[in-house]
């Protein structure tokens, strides 16, 4: 795996988190209003699926992870790449330099 194929599969991570994050917080404060106004956390069956979060947030949601996903790619792929370090050479006597 090359490293910007490693760097989008974390992007793209990333971005399904923020999402699940952004889901997850809205769904907490849903909870927490209806709790408020006194109808508990009971649903009844078919009612509470679609006030979860609307569509046009989520795709709202989506784009804007998108986007951050988009940046950091170019900011990776625009980076400078360093030149390779010089291999370090052996010293005499098998001694390597590091305490012990």
């Amino acid at each position: 795996m090359s490293t910007l194929q490693a760097v989008m599969a974390l992007t793209a991570a990333a971005a399904v988190g923020t999402a699940y994050v952004l889901i997850h917080e809205h769904r907490r404060k849903l909870k927490t209003h209806r709790k408020a106004a006194g109808q508990g956390g009971a649903h009844r069956s078919g009612q509470g699926r679609s006030d979860l979060i609307s569509r046009e947030l989520l795709l709202a949601i989506l784009a804007e992870s998108a986007t951050a996903a988009f940046q950091l790619i170019e900011q990776v792929r625009s980076a400078p790449v360093p030149p390779p370090a010089p291999h370090a050479q052996a010293l005499p006597g098998g001694w390597s330099g590091r305490r012990q």
